[in-house]
């Protein structure tokens, strides 16, 4: 999923493990040779031991911060005016399917229009050829 591939890439980013896609989770090879890398090069123990000393030493716990969200939740209510926009549209504006049609109809009524005169244009050319024809 896209949350799991985030958090991948942020693994991947600090430089304590490598990602690998579901497909080549298949491939032993792949994967032997993506765990054997992780165990033995010493930068990604020592990406991992300054990762969870900077999680150690966070300004705030998370205990803490969810204590504190909390109590200002309790004080002031949910506050609707930061709820996201996107939570109220419906699917057809959510992926906005009004503009791809508009622009789908639009688009097709253009080529017909183009297949119209192009065919108009083919027509005339072919009469003149023909009285050409004829007159000789």
């Amino acid at each position: 999923t896209a949350d799991q591939f985030r958090n991948a890439r942020q693994v991947e980013r600090n430089g304590v493990g490598v990602m690998l896609r579901k497909e080549e989770l298949a491939d032993s090879k792949i994967l032997e040779e993506a765990i054997t890398t992780i165990l033995t090069d010493q930068s990604y123990r020592r990406n991992a031991r300054k990762l969870a000393q900077t999680i150690a030493d966070r300004p705030f716990s998370m205990k803490d911060v969810f204590i504190r969200n909390m109590e200002f939740l309790a004080k002031h209510g949910p506050l609707r005016r930061l709820d996201h926009l996107g939570a109220k549209f419906s699917i057809i504006q959510y992926y906005l399917l009004d503009l791809v049609f508009t622009v789908t109809f639009a688009a097709l009524i253009i080529a017909l229009l183009m297949l119209a005169a192009i065919r108009r244009a083919l027509n005339y050319f072919r009469r003149i050829k023909v009285s050409k024809i004829k007159s000789n």
